[in-house]
């Protein structure tokens, strides 16, 4: 297997050697560069899974840097080295996303063991990129899944729109399954022989555009004969859209297929959608269900995620209680099919005897009975009810509350891997944090005596 790579940003040739000793002990290859123009060109060709970055290196700073390595849709594992006596800029680079900082000069024991750290969540997101990939490998995971009238009228439209030249715009919410229609209606297309490729149009910028789009390896010449699926258009700004619209306009042995969370004429009102763009994309606009207004799937999609990950693990089969799907057909999953899917997986790690209970759900489950329950008790008591605002923070309150604990408590306090599962920014995630006084540190400490009493309690071997 390949070993990690690691990039070390540093203009002093000394602490570079120092690192690369400490890194390639935890069997890292490791790359060194002067300056952030010496980095930024190592980061457009090799797959950087740690970077450290020293941000007094002129022109190095990590956050301009980062986005070439944001291209493969896992961000490197970012580790800033400031000046001892700069605690502001690593309290902003902590902030705006790194995994830790490390001071300079150079402390070795902390070095090794934020290497050590490191590595060790790299590897996680590794094995969870590796499941993703073997799970969508697989025929059927990523199928249309459902039996529903309005799932049925989707795959009516999609046989009807596939063999056809038209564009096709997916509208959708988060994690309805917009690529995945997309990716169907490249199947079902003359473009089906071509290459299927994918533009994250909320990871573009001004920064490199040609080199992304243009050249024999940029998008436009992969997706020569096949489909480019646009997604999410509406989060570029109004000048990319606009470079967009000229980059693409001569498309003509392209298929082109766009998305969006929202109706695109809806987009186009509220300002977050040129209305050229829109009129070139736009041919036939395909709406993808909501999981709440489809509940008749809901077993049939958990079934199914449940039975393709015990596959894959080589795992007996996995009973789903019926309070379990119970609970399930009443939330409200606001990410949708994608929340469904990361809910399986992970009820199904965390099922100990064979059956997925409410438990293996979590506690953002739980607050379904409570918020469910609540305005039929107050009212079967006789009692006023109480604004539908405050009755609806407090069950949003309780939602997050819940939430907030049970990933920090699977993360062990961890920001950075929880905003990841979470797919919120770090920042983000901090903020919700501190509105519920969850402190993270109190959940690493509840980690490490848990850690402490298993090695306590576990047998010796004479």
């Amino acid at each position: 297997m390949e070993r990690p790579l690691a990039l070390v940003v540093d203009s002093d040739p000394a602490v570079r050697a120092v690192i690369r000793d400490v890194l390639e002990e935890h069997e890292l290859t490791v790359l060194g560069a002067g300056d952030g123009n010496e980095a930024r060109e190592i980061l457009k060709t090799r797959p950087v899974g740690i970077l450290m970055v020293d941000f007094r290196v002129a022109g190095a700073d990590a956050m301009a840097i980062l986005p070439r390595g944001r291209d493969s849709r896992q961000a490197p594992i970012l580790i800033g080295l400031v000046p001892r006596d700069d605690g502001a800029e690593g309290t902003r680079l902590i902030q705006s996303g790194a995994f830790d900082v490390l001071t300079k000069p150079l402390d070795e024991q902390a070095l090794q063991q934020v290497a050590h750290r490191a590595v060790a969540q790299h590897e996680t997101l590794d094995q969870l990129r590796r499941l993703r990939e073997e799970l969508q490998g697989r025929e059927g995971y990523h199928g249309l899944v459902g039996r529903s009238a309005a799932m049925e009228r989707l795959r009516e439209r999609l046989r009807q729109v596939g063999p056809t030249s038209a564009r096709v715009w997916f509208a959708g919410e988060v994690g309805t399954g917009k690529e995945l229609a997309a990716r169907t209606l490249h199947g079902l297309s003359a473009a089906c022989e071509g290459t299927f490729v994918l533009v994250p149009c909320a990871e573009l910028s001004e920064n490199g555009w040609n080199d992304r789009w243009h050249g024999a390896e940029g998008w436009l010449a992969q997706a020569k004969g096949g489909s480019l699926y646009l997604e999410n258009v509406t989060d570029l700004s109004m000048d990319l859209q606009d470079r967009l619209l000229k980059t693409i306009a001569d498309g003509s042995t392209i298929r082109l297929i766009a998305s969006s969370t929202i109706d695109p004429s809806h987009a186009v009102e509220q300002g977050r959608l040129l209305a050229e763009l829109h009129r070139f994309l736009g041919g036939e606009l395909l709406a993808l269900p909501e999981l709440r207004e489809r509940v008749e799937d809901i077993p049939l999609l958990a079934r199914h995620f449940i039975d393709t990950v015990c596959q894959i693990n080589h795992l007996p089969s996995i009973r789903l209680a019926p309070e379990a799907l119970s609970l399930m057909e009443r939330y409200r999953w606001p990410r949708n099919v994608q929340e469904l899917r990361n809910t399986m997986e992970q009820a199904v790690i965390l099922s100990t005897d064979g059956t997925i209970t409410a438990q293996e759900l979590g506690d953002s489950f739980g607050s379904v009975n409570s918020a469910a329950g609540r305005p039929a008790a107050i009212a079967a008591e006789g009692a006023s009810l109480p604004g539908f605002r405050d009755a609806k923070r407090e069950i949003v309150e309780a939602f997050e509350r819940g939430y907030l604990r049970q990933l920090m408590e699977r993360h062990g306090g961890n920001v950075t891997a929880a905003s990841q599962q979470a797919g919120m920014l770090r920042s983000a995630l901090q903020r919700l944090l501190r509105k519920y006084g969850l402190k993270s540190a109190e959940f690493r400490e509840r980690r490490r005596a848990a850690l402490a009493t298993e090695d306590a309690t576990r047998p010796t071997v004479e």
